[in-house]
């Protein structure tokens, strides 16, 4: 049992909730005490401990939206990956019970090593919960940026025949830059050895490599330092 999450939330009308966590959800009830107005209860939220406690029915969670990659979500909020044929039993359940959704299912990265499909709901007391799927779990904590260099690196090796590709990122020094966005773009330190390179004149040398990555400097990479060795 290591290394379960704990979370307690207001629930409102604690009968209510544990309908909406067991009946609807497909969740276990667990211990329990209902000493009003103190009522709570355990819900195995899929192998995480989840508190409810009852509170005024009347007055229900509040929550906003944030931007993100997607657009925007509902903040706070809470939920748990479930496994694909998990995700798609419970997907279909709500839509078959008419739950309105916050958020409806959608992809999010298609086509990318981190493509994955989630959905918002509410719960009775206005709790928000994010109930998503991985294609690929284990890259859930990978920083998208180790995919990229590793793909401006794998370019640049390739078409110049560099002995040795060395990228540096550097956008930790540059994220108050006004023009910077540091969530989607990288500033970057470039040192290559290269022959081919070392023999030609620095500035064509420089041009070689803006050419290469042309629609790297056009999405993603703001600033980029080229040393050649």
């Amino acid at each position: 049992m290591a290394n379960r999450f704990h979370l307690a939330i207001p629930a409102g009308n604690i009968d209510v909730a544990i309908k909406f966590y067991c009946d609807l959800l497909g969740c276990k009830r667990g211990d329990a005490e209902f000493k009003y107005p103190d009522a709570w209860a355990d819900i195995n939220f899929w192998g995480n401990e989840l508190t409810l406690h009852a509170t005024d029915p009347d007055k229900k969670n509040a929550y906003e939206r944030h931007n993100v990659d997607m657009g925007n979500v509902s903040v706070p909020h809470f939920g748990v990956h479930l496994d694909a044929e998990v995700f798609k039993n419970l997907k279909e359940r709500l839509i078959q019970r008419d739950v309105e959704f916050i958020d409806p299912p959608h992809i999010r990265f298609k086509g990318e090593h981190k493509e994955q499909e989630t959905m918002f709901i509410e719960d009775p007391n206005g709790n928000c919960l994010e109930i998503k799927t991985m294609k690929n779990p284990d890259t859930l904590f990978e920083s998208e940026m180790i995919p990229f260099l590793e793909k401006v690196k794998a370019k640049i090796s390739t078409e110049t025949d560099a002995e040795q590709v060395l990228l540096i990122d550097k956008s930790s020094l540059h994220s108050k830059h006004e023009s910077f966005d540091d969530s989607s773009q990288f500033y970057l330190r470039l040192i290559i050895t290269s022959e081919k390179l070392k023999k030609m004149e620095k500035v064509n040398a420089h041009k070689v490599i803006f050419s290469i990555l042309k629609n790297e400097m056009k999405s993603r990479i703001h600033a980029l330092e080229i040393e050649i060795k």
